[in-house]
């Protein structure tokens, strides 16, 4: 079985280039989800994090600026088999950053444009990542604030889009 590095790799790659996905949503899904992995000795853990923000099962308004966004092709290195928790968290914001865009893009093929939907929607509403996104911004790590940050301002401006807003 492959390892989360080289799946999310996979991904990355088949997302970047607009291909439809073959595997079940579920599976994305949890490669996605930034709860499989344990939290670092710097990060509060979730519930903790859940508390501290006051977001016990809701979801607070937050005002984001939203500029245009662009992603650009990232050269990854070749999967090693110590790959830390630090490096599969960026790449998950960065395959949810990619997939955000992608389904906002007019190029993408109709039938991958749903499944990247549907996958957001999943994370959206099972594994409630924008909550998740939030809590990542107390991160001492820079980067990973910073792209969960980004990550989030997309999320959210691809939800105030499907609702038409």
């Amino acid at each position: 079985m492959k390892d989360f590095f080289e799946v999310l790799e996979e991904l990355y790659k088949k997302v970047l280039l607009g291909a439809t996905l073959e595997n079940d949503n579920q599976y994305y899904v949890f490669y996605l989800n930034p709860a499989f992995l344990e939290q670092d000795s710097n990060t509060a853990t979730f519930s903790e994090c859940s508390h501290t923000l006051g977001l016990q099962g809701e979801h607070q308004p937050s005002s984001v600026n939203l500029a245009t966004s662009s992603v650009a092709p990232v050269r990854l290195k070749s999967p090693s088999p110590t790959s830390s928790a630090h490096e599969i968290k960026l790449l998950q914001l960065t395959v949810i950053k990619v997939l955000v865009t992608r389904i906002l893009a007019v190029e993408t093929e109709f039938l991958a444009k749903e499944k990247y939907k549907e996958i957001i929607k999943i994370l959206l509403e099972s594994a409630d990542i924008d909550s998740k996104l939030t809590c990542m911004f107390e991160n001492q790590d820079k980067l990973l604030a910073h792209m969960a940050a980004n990550c989030l301002a997309l999320v959210l401006y691809f939800q105030l889009k499907e609702k038409k807003f």
